[in-house]
Parts: structure tokens; sequence; C-alpha cells
């Protein structure tokens, strides 16, 4: 799911924000907050995955896989993360990231409120 279908299936309740008076400059930086913020926590929870994981699989042997020896350290898997490594990464992502989100941000916020809260029939 990409974070511009989320702000799509949340128009209805942006478009009511909106017509109780929150001004746009509000629903773009609440979005963009939120955005932000989930994408922060969703890295993070990916570099926990990819340790855990690799953990899971130092457990195992690959000495019996030709050529797979390049990746073994005694016969089983490991990886190194460097912290500075890790962390320049992350900082790449959520600079990446902040156009990604304020655009859609600022898009959701200038959506047409009667169109919005008319909603699909549903």
């Amino acid at each position: 799911m990409t974070y511009r279908l989320v702000i799509q299936e949340r128009s209805e309740e942006t478009a009511a924000l909106r017509a109780i008076g929150m001004q746009r400059r509000d629903v773009r930086r609440v979005l963009f907050a939120e955005g932000f913020l989930v994408s922060i926590v969703a890295a993070a929870a990916g570099v926990a995955l990819a340790v855990g994981i690799n953990a899971l699989l130092g457990l195992a042997s690959f000495d019996g896989i030709p050529g797979f020896d390049l990746f073994l350290r005694g016969g089983r898997l490991t990886a190194l993360y460097r912290p500075t490594v890790v962390g320049a990464n992350y900082v790449v992502f959520l600079v990446a990231l902040l156009p990604v989100v304020a655009v859609h941000a600022g898009i959701a916020s200038r959506a047409p409120i009667a169109e919005r809260l008319v909603g699909d029939g549903q």
C-alpha cells in the first residue's frame, strides 16, 4: 500500500476537517507529520526485521552449497552491520521521503471539500 492510496482513502476525513474550519496548511502539516512518522517507524522495523532474519539464518549451516562460501564465516552466514552505514542509509531514506510525503499531503489538502464529503454512495 502506498502513501498516496492512504491519503485517497482518507479524503472524506480531510474534507470534513476542512469543512469545520481547519486550514489547508494545517491539514497538510497533519498528513505530513503522520506520513513521516509512519515511515520512520516502518524503516526502523525493517532494519530490526533484517537483523532478526539474518540472526536466524546464521544458525543454519550452508557448508554444502558450492560457491556460497564467499558469504560464510565458519560455515555460517553472517552479515556485518556497521552503525554508520545503517545510519547513513536511514538518513538518505528519510531525505528522499520528505518530498514524496510533502507532495501527497499538499495534494490532499487542496482536494475539493464538497466532492469529497459526498463520497461514493456506499
